[in-house]
């Protein structure tokens, strides 16, 4: 497959992954003390070991994330191990659970990645189509 569609598909080296971040919230979910947590869930968790996320909060207090690195250059070992620590030391989260590396473009776990190289080119497209369908 040629460069220039490896980079449009984010196949090969230009693979991004990403891990799950699951944990409940034990105070209440509409309060100040709340909100400072997550001030320093983002700044300090997030931001401060070179991520991005993108998830939900639900009313109960479980939150679920996708944590994806900024820098691809950046072990994602090391942050998986950094958010995890982070959130083990807080007394107000229960629950934490930190899931495998999976890709973040198809949703596949990086344990498929010699399986997905044998794919056509077609199937990436279409998974990339209908992704785009579910957006609107």
């Amino acid at each position: 497959m040629k460069k220039r569609l490896r980079k449009k598909y984010h196949l090969g080296e230009y693979q991004e992954l990403c891990f799950d971040v699951c944990y409940r919230y034990k105070g209440d979910v509409f309060s100040e003390e709340e909100d400072a947590f997550w001030n320093e869930f983002i700044s300090d968790c997030i931001v401060g070991n070179g991520l991005n996320c993108g998830g939900s909060v639900s009313m109960d207090g479980t939150c679920e994330y996708a944590a994806y690195s900024v820098d691809k250059c950046q072990q994602i070992e090391n942050q998986l191990a950094a958010v995890q620590a982070w959130l083990d030391a807080r007394e107000d989260v229960e629950l934490v659970r930190c899931g495998e590396y999976r890709d973040l473009w198809y949703d596949f776990p990086v344990s498929m990645t010699a399986e997905m190289k044998k794919l056509p080119l077609s199937y990436y497209v279409a998974l990339v189509r209908a992704r785009r369908l579910m957006d609107c």
